[in-house]
């Protein structure tokens, strides 16, 4: 009897097994690109509404921005809600004041939200402004000491000139080197000051308490305190202060800070950045540079038929991107008291606006706007001099102001 061999088992039976096999991989393989394909469908369409969802939200801050730009005075709405004939594009804004400037909130309403929502600091972005505008219609210059400018200077009726007054001489360094815009330079008419939006802000803030946050304290997001003082390393990451007297001294550090209080001090050799507005006094005197943007600001109000309560008191600052303001609200050159003072210790690169006087020893780079200069010395108000300072005229500042000011320019907005 021959023994068995391979080539001698029997094969029936065995083709069945085989397509079995062959038929569920090929199943495994069929699910497994539907799933794949399955998921890119569903990755596509959640990309999809993502988009339409950021399309519509930035739709909505377009539609904001048009109308600030085209309104005579600042826009605010609660809740404004528009469906374009696509429903795909729907949003609801709010424009709310928020310290010195407008918070633009957009949200998006699509049939298929993707959830977007913006939250943005609105204004406006002049640009090429020239180096000093005075509003005072009847204002005249006079350049004092060493006083400096480059650039060009919008003034409706007046001149510049080389001060000859023997006590208040102009000195061989002083210089002028641009033209002077008249009264039929084209953007006279689109500058305004709407100071009455943000007056309610200082409404609520809180009298009593003392917060005191020293050594390497830090501080949490929302501080609502009387007095609030920080020091020592004190530090501030987005944080809000509503009070109603604020102290920043010795190494604090406050990055990107909102600050709103009835008086404000700023000193030592820390570093601020972000929006302080005060409705009293602002002070301002820090030893070291600072490095990122920084707005000072001061609202002013009047308090009696010739008393006015508001100072913006520079004594020493030296920063890379600032804006400082004077609101001026309800101001008007007949009242007392000089608004604005900035010391020959400031140097400082961006914007000043003054709705108000001011007395500017300092050095800028950017564009200066101001109702007129003066300075008190020995028993005199010396009303038109500009004495000692340097004022330089750059046209690549691009500062977002409060839509509360009107220079012109096209409406802007950036991240809170």
């Amino acid at each position: 009897m021959k023994a068995a061999t391979l080539n001698s088992v029997p094969k029936r039976g065995m083709t069945l097994p085989l397509t079995m096999a062959v038929l569920l991989i090929l199943s495994l393989l069929t699910m497994a690109l539907y799933e794949m394909l399955g998921a890119e469908r569903r990755a596509s369409g959640l990309h999809l509404r993502k988009a339409q969802a950021e399309l519509s939200a930035q739709s909505g801050l377009e539609y904001a921005l048009f109308q600030m730009e085209h309104q005579s005075a600042p826009w605010r709405t609660e809740s404004l809600r528009h469906t374009s004939v696509d429903p795909v594009v729907s949003f609801e804004i709010s424009v709310q004041q928020d310290g010195p400037f407008s918070k633009v909130s957009v949200r998006n309403l699509g049939r298929d939200s993707g959830v977007a929502k913006l939250e943005m600091r609105g204004g406006f972005r002049p640009r090429n402004m020239p180096a000093i505008i005075l509003l005072n219609p009847s204002a005249t210059l006079a350049l004092v000491g060493n006083a400096k400018i480059h650039g060009s200077i919008a003034i409706k009726t007046g001149n510049v000139e080389y001060s000859t007054n023997y006590m208040q001489p102009a000195g061989k360094d002083a210089s002028f080197n641009g033209p002077v815009l008249g009264a039929d330079w084209k953007f006279w008419d689109s500058i305004s000051f709407h100071t009455d939006v943000s007056r309610h802000i200082f409404d609520d803030l809180p009298e009593k308490g003392f917060c005191t946050f020293d050594a390497k304290d830090t501080l949490p997001q929302n501080v609502e305190c009387g007095t609030v003082t920080l020091r020592g390393d004190a530090f501030c990451n987005k944080c809000t202060i509503n009070a109603g007297r604020v102290f920043i001294k010795e190494r604090a550090i406050l990055d990107k800070a909102d600050v709103k209080a009835k008086f404000i001090s700023l000193s030592g050799t820390g570093q601020a950045s972000g929006t302080f507005f005060a409705q009293d006094t602002l002070s301002a005197d820090l030893n070291s540079v600072q490095k990122n943007t920084i707005r000072l600001c001061v609202q002013g109000r009047k308090t009696g038929s010739n008393a006015y309560s508001g100072s913006l008191e520079i004594n020493k600052l030296n920063a890379e991107q600032a804006t400082l303001m004077f609101f001026g609200d309800n101001w008007d050159a007949s009242l007392p008291g000089i608004s604005a003072y900035i010391s020959s210790q400031s140097k400082i690169s961006g914007r000043i606006i003054i709705h108000g006087t001011l007395d500017m020893h300092g050095t800028l780079y950017g564009a200066l706007v101001a109702w007129d200069f003066s300075f008190d010395e020995s028993a005199t108000r010396w009303n038109g001099f500009l004495k000692d300072a340097t004022i330089t005229a750059d046209s690549t500042q691009a500062e977002l102001i409060p839509d509360a000011i009107r220079l012109g320019g096209r409406a802007g907005a950036e991240a809170l």
